[in-house]
């Protein structure tokens, strides 16, 4: 069979207008329900940014929701929303903590005494709740090896940083501040030389070293768990802190898979 000449470019328009075929979207869909009507966009961006996750945010007064394309990485970023990343720097109390070395603990409460205070020491925290009963001062509870510890604090003074950089290294996460936070922070340690600085992380303290001389240079180090993952945590300091979410649902979403 023979076309005449002239069908021929009529034939190639319509093999050109037809239209590539898309392959739809599909995934999971994270529903949150937020605590506040403030947003958390800005937040969630800056964790997913750091660890280069991509996912599709829509956000209301109530609801955020996370759309994670198929074969994306669903772990990390349910780690990095379950989280709030809250970190603080606070000055022992010395004034509070100094006379517990002085004082008779009844067993199983014992003293962890520093260069000048004292923090107190027990199997459970439950233990050092009750003996401390309503002590009226703020405290800050953590873990020294197998024993909860507790210490005084003076939260007027703790210092939120805002990092702008959290470089994983073999003891844990060197942070990085921003200028106005590097100079607080400079400030902060000033006046806590020879008294310990609580370091804690969504209110658990993670660690109380001595400051031995001022810290300048808009730079320190918190130390990690052997459970921590340390991308995870640096991508949760570089956001900033995240008002509380709750998890809703879990589905996914788009056509079924071919798979």
């Amino acid at each position: 069979m023979h076309f005449p000449r002239h069908a021929t470019p009529f034939l190639l328009l319509l093999a050109s207008a037809c239209p590539e075929r898309t392959v739809p979207e599909r995934g999971v869909q994270l529903l949150y329900r937020k605590a506040t009507t403030d947003s958390v966009r800005t937040v969630v961006d800056r964790r997913l940014a750091q660890l280069k996750l991509k996912a599709n945010l829509h956000e209301d007064d109530s609801t955020l929701s996370v759309r994670v394309p198929e074969g994306g990485d669903l772990g990390p970023i349910k780690s990095l929303l379950a989280r709030s990343g809250h970190l603080e720097f606070c000055p022992e109390d010395e004034t509070i903590a100094e006379p517990w070395c002085a004082r008779a603990w009844a067993p199983p409460v014992t003293t962890n005494r520093g260069d000048t205070t004292c923090a107190l020491l027990a199997p459970t925290r439950a233990q050092l709740e009750l003996a401390l009963g309503d002590a009226g001062v703020p405290l800050a509870f953590g873990t020294d090896g197998d024993q909860a510890t507790v210490y005084a604090l003076r939260e007027d003074r703790c210092l939120t940083p805002r990092v702008v950089n959290a470089e994983p290294k073999p003891s844990g996460l060197m942070l990085e501040f921003d200028r106005p936070t590097g100079r607080a922070f400079a400030e902060l340690t000033k006046d806590t030389v020879g008294h310990r600085l609580i370091i804690r992380l969504e209110g658990v303290v993670t660690s109380a070293p001595v400051v031995r001389e001022p810290i300048t240079g808009g730079r320190a180090m918190i130390t990690s768990t052997p459970k921590d993952d340390l991308p995870v945590l640096g991508a949760l300091l570089v956001g900033g802190t995240l008002p509380a979410l709750t998890l809703e649902k879990e589905a996914p979403y788009g056509p079924p898979s071919l798979r």
